[in-house]
């Protein structure tokens, strides 16, 4: 190889090894993407710093609140306590003061007031019953519908008593009217039906008895009605001012009374007055009786003894008897005319279409002619 030539190979190779080692000086550059990922491992750190900051400064202040409102309360029971400390003891000595001037306590007379008022019961003389207030034994009266007061008028007639209802609960409930006999009225198969009476040993009690009407036994309201004595004769007020006119020839009555009465007890009521036949009015759906009845006779006179027991007690309830009203004769005066469309024939827009009038010339035929027209 020529000389030349061997320094020129002898330069690139120094320069090669120079190269080299300025490469092995210099730090080496990272790429654009790994220095992206790089920032957003930074950025992600830093932000769970400040959220785990965060939640810790918030669980700190829930400790704070939660220690500033238990020590509030605490201070205000403490409070509350010394308060009612405080109330106690102006309370005790007041009650000190009174006992010394020989006075009683705010409690203690409501003690004795209680006991009085206890014994009163027990021993059944209460200091002021019911019926000595002369107003409220007029309206009860009143609403008896009697003028006054049968001393024989010893029962009641309760109804809306509860099914399970036995004669201990019905006398606990008026114990503190009087002592009394309870009887229930059973149905046809043989449970309470809800009504029964009461006999009581005077006739005040019976009316005092009358002040529990509307009252609750058993969670559930019941009625309480003062008996009118059979055959007293003595006219309620309902009835008053209200006669009857009798029509001429009357042979029928027309029976208002309370739907427990049955017929055996019509029969017993206008017994003596000649009925031939009582015809009681049924509910169609129930089968059951209505309280309306129609009493037929033979004789006039008989009618106006069974209107004459117009008011008497049935059941609990009084009995309304009046003359029976005949209907108006079919085309009379009184007859009102049927409304259109309800009665008396079909509606209008029911009825067939008018029949027109014949069309065309009438033929007249002579007597000389017959029906050909021959003569």
């Amino acid at each position: 190889m020529p000389k030349r030539c061997r320094r020129v190979a002898d330069t690139g190779a120094v320069a090669d090894a120079a190269r080299a080692e300025e490469a092995t000086k210099r730090p080496k550059k990272k790429s654009k993407k790994a220095q992206t990922g790089a920032t957003q491992v930074a950025a992600a750190d830093a932000e769970d710093h400040r959220d785990g900051a965060m939640i810790l400064s918030s669980k700190e202040a829930k400790l704070v609140k939660k220690k500033a409102l238990k020590s509030d309360k605490k201070g205000k029971k403490e409070a509350a306590k010394k308060e009612r400390q405080a109330k106690a003891a102006a309370n005790t000595a007041k009650n000190d003061k009174l006992r010394k001037e020989g006075k009683m306590t705010r409690k203690e007379k409501f003690k004795a007031a209680y006991a009085a008022k206890k014994a009163a019961l027990q021993s059944g003389g209460a200091s002021k019953t019911a019926l000595q207030d002369k107003g409220l034994q007029a309206k009860l009266l009143e609403k008896a519908g009697l003028d006054t007061l049968d001393p024989k008028a010893k029962e009641c007639f309760l109804t809306g008593l509860p099914y399970g209802a036995t004669e201990r609960h019905v006398q606990a409930h008026f114990a503190n009217v009087g002592a009394c006999r309870v009887k229930l009225l059973l149905s046809e198969a043989g449970r309470s039906n809800g009504t029964a009476f009461l006999t009581f040993d005077s006739a005040q009690e019976a009316l005092k008895a009358t002040t529990l009407d509307r009252s609750t036994l058993q969670k559930r309201w019941i009625g309480v009605r003062l008996c009118q004595v059979k055959g007293s004769g003595q006219s309620t007020k309902l009835t008053a001012g209200r006669p009857e006119d009798k029509p001429e020839g009357c042979l029928g009555a027309f029976v208002s009374c309370d739907p427990a009465v049955s017929e055996d007890q019509l029969w017993e009521l206008f017994d003596g007055c000649n009925v031939v036949n009582i015809g009681c009015m049924m509910d169609r759906e129930t089968g059951k009786f209505r309280g309306r009845a129609f009493l037929d006779f033979e004789d006039t006179a008989d009618v106006d003894k069974a209107v004459a027991k117009s008011g008497q007690t049935l059941s609990g309830a009084p009995c309304f008897v009046r003359y029976k009203r005949e209907k108006p004769a079919e085309g009379g005066k009184d007859r009102k005319p049927p409304a259109k469309g309800r009665s008396g024939g079909p509606a209008e827009h029911n009825l067939p279409a008018p029949v027109p009038p014949p069309s065309g010339k009438a033929t007249k035929f002579q007597e000389s002619e017959d029906e050909n027209g021959e003569a």
